[in-house]
């Protein structure tokens, strides 16, 4: 069993040599094909996914951002940063 990390590389490296050479392909192309294949734990990553979204669209609400009502907004600790931000925040009023 491999204990470092140096060492995890290096039998990860010889394995993957030797079955390029069973192959009859250079180790090169055979990373790039490994980079290309879709794994079982990605397939399912992404069904498990989209099988929520699917489950979960008709719960969701989507509503336009002009169809809010006006939102309050309170400084807390109004320091001198705070006090300077509210005219912004409120649009530009004294109140």
């Amino acid at each position: 069993m491999a204990r470092t990390p140096l060492l995890r590389a290096l039998r990860r490296l010889a394995r993957e040599h030797g079955a390029a050479e069973r192959l009859g392909i250079a180790p090169a192309e055979l990373r790039i094909r490994r980079t290309l294949e879709l794994s079982r734990r990605d397939f399912l990553r992404g069904a498990t996914g989209a099988a929520a979204i699917g489950a979960l669209a008709p719960t969701l609400r989507f509503v336009p951002a002009w169809g809010l009502p006006a939102s309050r907004i309170a400084i807390v600790g109004a320091g001198i940063s705070g006090l300077t931000e509210r005219p912004g925040l409120i649009g530009g009023s004294n109140s």
